[in-house]
């Protein structure tokens, strides 16, 4: 956002965040299911502090039925659900509750590239697939972002990290939301 850091906070968070860029591209392509698999991607699994794991039930998701588009505008209401009820969540369980909650819109989300072909193959929509693929792309690295943060969020040993770490989870999270307004322009 609008918020500036001194030259010397940004380099000590360089490091962080070309790590979390890594775990970013891990975390997406854990996402993805191997070629040839029909099933649905397994949901990301979080194993941070002890008595924090959690694995979100893809079985019990019924917006997994949903049509592709109608999956798109489910998580973009989904996502900003989470945004309004941010403060909460984090006083909640700080970045573990967020963390949850985006997983579970990543899990209804279903793979992404599975999403892409769906969206592509939709008869009623003309979608040129030049611009598809990058909005795809990118809402994969923000979703994963956005738990990559909240994870670095929780492993922060003072409370000033902390906040900074969950600020960056919600700006990622907020990008995502505008990618998937735009996916839903489409």
């Amino acid at each position: 956002g609008g918020r500036r850091r001194a030259p010397e906070a940004a380099a000590e968070r360089r490091p962080v965040a070309a790590a979390a860029g890594l775990l970013g591209l891990a975390a997406l392509l854990g996402l993805l299911p191997p070629l040839g698999e029909e099933r649905s991607a397994r949901a990301i699994v979080a194993v941070t502090a002890k008595g924090r794991e959690f694995e979100v039930d893809e079985e019990g998701s019924t917006a997994r039925r949903l049509p592709a588009r109608d999956r798109v505008a489910h998580a973009r209401r989904e996502l900003q659900r989470i945004d309004d009820d941010y403060a909460d969540l984090i006083a909640a369980d700080k970045g573990a509750a967020v963390r949850k909650q985006i997983k579970r819109v990543v899990s209804d989300l279903g793979p992404l590239n599975g999403l892409a072909v769906e969206i592509m193959e939709d008869p009623k929509q003309d979608v040129d697939m030049d611009k598809l693929l990058p909005l795809t792309d990118s809402l994969g690295s923000q979703l994963s972002l956005a738990t990559n943060w909240t994870i670095e969020a929780d492993d922060c040993w003072n409370s000033s990290c902390n906040v900074q770490e969950l600020d960056e989870a919600r700006d990622s999270m907020l990008e995502a939301v505008y990618t998937l307004m735009k996916l839903e322009r489409l």
